[in-house]
């Protein structure tokens, strides 16, 4: 495992510190180039490696740049009047699945 960081990295990590030392407010919003220099790191480095080495959360790259990993609903949905589906069995909620779509 290459432990080493880049020098693209440090840098990067020593605008952050600069940025921080001079910002007026805690609670600033990163500077658009500084959030882009870290979203163009992605290509060659792990999220978690750019946001433990600047110093950064997680979520403050993924607000704007990273997509999110959570699957795609499906877009066919129906209600059953009388039991609630997750307590159907699933051979009985198949059939009334496809009989709801028959209907259609």
């Amino acid at each position: 495992m290459n432990t080493s960081i880049s020098p693209a990295l440090l840098k990067l990590k020593a605008q952050f510190e600069t940025w921080r030392k001079t910002r007026s407010g805690v609670r600033g919003r990163i500077p658009e180039p500084l959030r882009q220099a870290a979203l163009a790191l992605l290509d060659y480095h792990p999220a978690s490696l750019i946001c433990r080495v600047c110093h950064l959360h997680p979520r403050t790259l993924r607000a704007r740049g990273l997509p999110h990993s959570r699957p795609t609903r499906c877009r066919i949905s129906f209600r059953c009047r009388h039991h609630r589906p997750h307590r159907l069995k699933r051979r009985f909620l198949l059939t009334h699945l496809l009989t709801r779509l028959i209907e259609l």
